[in-house]
């Protein structure tokens, strides 16, 4: 998928995740990267990317361990003695003493060397911090000499992964205006819908990641497909119910125990929702001035 970026924007993000053989993994260290025109020509020369923290990660990430005295179990919980920060183990990668934990629902901090125990007896040595293999490089977007509409721009991520360098192209559009994040979260919806949270996988653990990030995307690629054309202004604010309302339709077919009657009801209710109004365009800014040239959608909910 192209990542999108703002025309004008001085912190426009590009993102990269770090992976080998389609796993997600650590680099070696901070990953480089340059940004060429469609000509090839460099408009960023080589400069390191940040790494992005566990707590902007919606608290998933991994974790090394080391001094490893009991294996760790996939669906315990996760606890640093020190600290007191806690998880939720999704995926262990063990290499006998050492390893690597695979994280989600962290809360708190883990803490270099203090010892981390799980619920079903399993012990070890934290090596290092959590981390989440994620890179981000704030471009410049408001250099309009380098950049303008179109999607005429790439990025290449050099990094190493057990002394073996590697390299990563990826491409990037700039648009008039992005909507990158969903304004729907999880714990939105465990309030909305507390009786929800029984029948996900992870009982009252639960997160609606993945059902907010396919509904995000969905609305995000009917806002992208439309043109531009005469219509009224809706501010960012007033997405939120129309992203709810696919979230709702997503979270609702991935309840397997509820009813058929009950998935319907869901589907039909975010159908009804967007349905509710005509074209309308996303007012970036949550102004009084309407944008220029804004991006316009309109209704037309279907699955």
């Amino acid at each position: 998928m192209i990542q999108e970026v703002e025309y004008g924007s001085s912190a426009a993000a590009l993102n990269w995740i770090c992976k080998k053989d389609g796993k997600t993994t650590k680099p070696d260290a901070t990953p480089t990267i340059i940004v060429y025109d469609s000509g090839g020509d460099t408009l960023v020369s080589s400069t390191n990317m940040s790494a992005v923290s566990v707590s902007t990660k919606n608290g998933r990430g991994f974790l090394a361990y080391d001094a490893q005295t009991a294996g760790f179990t996939v669906g315990a919980v996760l606890v640093g003695k020190t600290g007191g920060a806690t998880a939720r183990i999704e995926r262990v990668e063990d290499s006998g003493k050492t390893g690597v934990l695979v994280l989600s629902n962290i809360w708190g901090t883990f803490q270099d060397n203090e010892t981390i125990t799980d619920s079903d007896s399993g012990s070890a040595d934290a090596n290092g911090a959590a981390y989440t293999c994620e890179y981000t490089y704030a471009l410049d977007a408001s250099s309009t000499t380098n950049f303008g509409i179109g999607e005429d721009y790439h990025f290449k991520v050099t990094y190493a992964i057990s002394s073996v360098t590697y390299h990563d192209l990826l491409y990037f559009d700039v648009v008039y205006h992005t909507f990158m994040e969903p304004l729907v979260s999880t714990e939105y919806v465990d309030r909305l819908h507390p009786d929800w949270k029984q029948w996900h996988p992870d009982g009252e653990n639960a997160t609606w990641e993945s059902q907010i990030e396919v509904a995000h995307m969905e609305l995000s690629r009917r806002i992208r497909a439309l043109g531009n054309r005469p219509a009224f202004i809706v501010k960012r604010e007033e997405l939120f119910p129309y992203e709810l309302a696919f979230v709702e339709g997503e979270v609702a077919k991935r309840l397997m125990q509820m009813s058929t009657e009950e998935r319907g009801y869901w589907t039909k209710q975010a159908e009804v929702v967007w349905n509710s109004r005509g074209e309308f365009a996303y007012d970036k800014d949550d102004d009084s001035e309407i944008d220029e040239d804004p991006k316009v959608f309109s209704s037309g909910f279907t699955r």
